[in-house]
């Protein structure tokens, strides 16, 4: 299902944070829901890696975003502008919790969970291009592009 409301926000607010004009916090409350459209909440997860969200802060300074992150957000937002479902299997992208919080789950299930943790990964890279997530294929990315211009 393509929300393409929250699609909308979701990209406008990606384009405002790279460009610096909006917090991280601004950033997360963009769309202030989980959407129905698994496209959205996947990229929500996946910019949640972008920044540090233990205080608020701009993509500037020690916080700015590195060029391959830059690209990243740009071909997020080429995501969100199509009209094209989410291929991908469901896949938690969000931080794993503090290195403690993996060394104990790790202890508790003698290394278990790391373990699966690699195989789930490596799993869902086996799916598609992961160089042009959220696309699945190089060629949506290309067809992409060419119809956005």
């Amino acid at each position: 299902m393509i929300d393409r409301h929250a699609r909308d926000k979701l990209a406008l607010a990606l384009r405002r944070y790279a460009a610096k004009r909006i917090t991280n916090d601004e950033l997360e409350d963009a769309v202030g829901w989980r959407s129905e459209d698994r496209g959205v909440t996947a990229v929500q997860d996946m910019a949640g890696q972008l920044y540090d969200d233990m205080f608020s802060h701009r993509a500037d300074g020690p916080h700015a975003l590195a060029k391959d992150n830059r690209r990243s957000v740009a071909r997020w937002v080429l995501f969100l502008r199509t009209d094209l479902e989410y291929s991908w299997p469901n896949y938690d992208f969000r931080q794993s919790g503090t290195s403690l919080d993996r060394f104990l789950a790790d202890l508790f299930t003698a290394g278990r969970w790391s373990k699966k943790k690699h195989r789930d990964w490596e799993s869902f890279l086996g799916v598609g291009d992961f160089e042009v997530w959220p696309f699945l294929k190089i060629a949506d990315e290309g067809s992409a592009r060419r119809s956005n211009k």
